[in-house]
């Protein structure tokens, strides 16, 4: 389950790279109206991309079926909790 992930986060940092590059495109050609419409259809394209792949990341987060075993019918039931996204700090 981590590594799918994982790969879904590689996919969606992807995606949103992609999406930068292109709006930075979109402003570079302000006289090419042809390249901005190009750049438009790109720019919806990887939002939709996008957006698939957080849906995905959100179904997979609430997935409890992930969590139980086949074999624990006496057990209680696991409360999946989404991972909790850190940012590095300087202690320094």
């Amino acid at each position: 389950l981590q590594n799918k992930r994982q790969r879904l986060n590689e996919k969606i940092n992807k995606e949103l790279r992609m999406r930068t590059g292109a709006e930075n495109l979109y402003r570079a050609a302000e006289n090419n109206r042809k390249l901005r419409e190009r750049v438009t259809i790109e720019l919806s394209y990887f939002n939709s991309n996008i957006q698939l792949f957080k849906e995905q990341l959100s179904e997979m987060n609430s997935s409890i079926d992930v969590y139980q075993h086949e074999n624990s019918g006496n057990t209680a039931p696991m409360i999946p909790l989404g991972l909790k996204e850190t940012t590095p700090l300087d202690f320094l």
